[in-house]
């Protein structure tokens, strides 16, 4: 008797615990992308393309468990049952794999922002669709109910850690977009750009002039005005940078 009442125990917990940790996942993420969203305004169609096979897939999941449910209180053959019985476990399980993939693009997306977000190629669906079409399939030889149990909590559980990572690392992402740093770090730029302009002007783009032996009269313009120097004995090219500082001083 006792042991019956264990086993019941542990079947109940192992169908509500899923629906728990699912219920956390799917929060986790749709904060993540809702704040994300309000960031962004939009979605690369990777996530786009992601996100809508991940729906296809509960619709199809769903389709599955309502044909069985109607299947078992029609008594159909036992065949028909088990049919229906794997389609939906396969597309479960391949929704979960599409979940864990949806879950690491968007972290990837976060850490990676400048890199990986504007910048994507579609290689990495190629790669998501193996792996969740693989789990969907892995999962019709799973006989036992108590393997897929746990095989669905693994799951649950490391997109809910993947979740709580992307969580972390938001309001990062939130710091380095807010108006203030942005802000120092285009002040930044702007120093670095006009330190290399001004080193490009003073080396590489003022015209050369050239002084030969003797005492030579050269013409120089400046603000409208006419000006002469008397070049000595250089035998040597000079800059536009140091013909001005012999006449002006500057």
């Amino acid at each position: 008797m006792a042991n019956e009442t264990c086993s019941s125990t542990i079947v109940v917990v192992s169908s509500v615990f899923p629906i728990l940790l699912h219920v956390i996942s799917i929060t986790l993420t749709s904060r993540a992308l809702q704040i994300q969203y309000g960031l962004r305004k939009m979605f690369h169609p990777f996530f786009s393309l992601l996100l809508s096979l991940l729906l296809l897939g509960y619709i199809v999941c769903s389709a599955s468990s309502f044909i069985g449910s109607v299947l078992q209180m029609l008594a159909a053959s036992e065949k028909i049952i088990v049919i229906t019985t794997s389609a939906y476990y396969s597309f479960y399980f391949y929704i979960t794999g599409m979940i864990c993939c949806c879950v690491i693009e968007r972290l990837v997306a976060t850490i990676m922002m400048s890199t990986y977000e504007h910048n994507r190629q579609w290689f990495p669906v190629l790669l998501s669709q193996p792996f969740a079409i693989a789990l969907g399939i892995a999962s019709i030889f799973m006989g036992d109910e108590m393997v897929r149990a746990f095989s669905t909590l693994a799951f649950y559980l490391l997109n809910i850690l993947i979740s709580a990572v992307l969580e972390f690392l938001i309001p990062i992402s939130l710091l380095f977009s807010h108006p203030v740093y942005r802000r120092q770090s285009v002040l930044r730029y702007e120093r670095e750009l006009m330190r290399i302009s001004r080193s490009s002007v003073k080396d590489k783009t003022l015209p050369k002039v050239v002084v030969p032996e003797g005492k030579t009269k050269k013409l120089v313009r400046k603000n409208g005005m006419t000006h002469s120097f008397t070049a000595f004995k250089l035998d040597k090219t000079l800059n536009a940078n140091l013909a001005y500082a012999m006449v002006f001083g500057d």
